[in-house]
């Protein structure tokens, strides 16, 4: 008798599995990637400089003083204020000078009345010419003393010799002041400079007309661009360094005479340069290196030489080319010809 179809392949299958026999499908093991930050090769300018120390002072800074003495009548200005060139700052009591003004203006229009009578009389020969001289001497002589008594009137006003801000004021209305009484200080600060030295193996490096970045304790994370104006002619002798100068715009007053800045100044620039971030170099006893994403998304180790540093980021001078991907952060997890992956946007 023949069995039925299908039973024999059934049995066959309940000896296996009475004989502890297993059935198995074979797959590949799945390697998760590493996920870490990715970033690109880039080209960006680089300079290259010295890190100098230096201060900031302001473009014109003087402590106002009258130029005559007198007794101070009025003050035109609340201390902190922002003025400009000329404007009256302060004014002494001048009822003398505006009465020697009347007089001086009297006499001469004595002196011009004489001088038109002389002049008039002149080709008659009533006059002689020895007083004709006279009458135009006392004329001119009249006009001096006006002139005179205008620029005593005008002593009595102390202006503003430039634009700036006005600091603490220091005398009060009522104040018998000197010629040597400080008055108030006068800051202009619109644009600031930076005065700092050079070391005497660095003097070749600075010019006038270099480019510079400062930075100052207030703003750790700002930097503010000047440019060199003055390189001393000489080096000092006590401390053997370069006095130089630089100029910096402070339009927003962030800046304040006195504080210490520290100066970066650009002795060469780099077009084109290729740009990584310094997280992304890792360093062994063969050398630096970076992780470079291959064809396959997997990490393969590249060799580099590097160039200038600068503000956390480094110049590959060989072994990458821009847009090559690389490991930015998270190197110490990278482990060679494994898959890299990096990490899912946030929501």
């Amino acid at each position: 008798m023949r069995e039925p179809s299908g039973v024999l392949p059934a049995l066959l299958t309940a000896g296996v599995l009475a004989c502890g026999g297993e059935v198995q499908s074979e797959r590949a093991p799945v390697i998760p990637p590493i996920v870490v930050e990715l970033t690109e090769v880039e080209e960006a300018s680089m300079g290259d400089g010295l890190d100098l120390t230096g201060q900031l002072e302001a473009d014109e800074s003087v402590m106002l003083r009258a130029e005559t003495a007198g007794v101070l009548d009025t003050v035109g200005f609340l201390e902190g204020q922002e003025v400009k060139r000329g404007d009256p700052l302060f004014l002494l009591r001048d009822a003398e000078q505006k009465a020697q003004l009347r007089e001086a203006e009297a006499q001469l229009m004595q002196a011009e009345q004489a001088w038109g009578r002389a002049s008039a009389l002149a080709g008659s020969r009533v006059v002689s010419p020895a007083d004709l001289d006279q009458a135009r001497a006392n004329r001119d002589a009249a006009r001096a003393r006006v002139d005179l008594a205008k620029v005593d009137l005008e002593r009595m006003v102390i202006r503003a010799p430039f634009d700036g801000t006005l600091g603490q004021r220091l005398v009060s209305p009522g104040y018998r002041i000197t010629a040597d009484t400080p008055l108030v200080q006068l800051d202009a600060t619109a644009r600031v400079k930076v005065t700092f030295t050079v070391p005497e193996h660095a003097t070749p490096l600075v010019q006038p007309g270099q480019a510079i970045e400062l930075r100052v304790a207030p703003f750790p994370d700002r930097t503010f661009a000047g440019t060199v104006f003055f390189v001393a002619p000489s080096l000092d002798p006590r401390n053997r360094r370069l006095t130089a100068k630089a100029t910096i715009d402070n339009q927003a007053r962030l800046l304040r005479p006195g504080l210490f800045a520290s100066v970066r100044l650009e002795t060469s620039r780099r077009e084109r340069a290729l740009v990584v971030p310094e997280s992304a170099i890792v360093y062994d006893t063969d050398g630096p290196f970076v992780w470079r994403v291959a064809g396959d998304a997997t990490a393969e180790r590249v060799a580099v030489a590097l160039g200038l540093r600068r503000d956390g980021r480094v110049e590959v001078t060989q072994g990458l080319a821009a847009g090559d991907r690389i490991v930015a952060t998270g190197t110490n997890k990278v482990v060679p010809g494994r898959p890299l992956a990096a990490p899912p946007a946030r929501s």
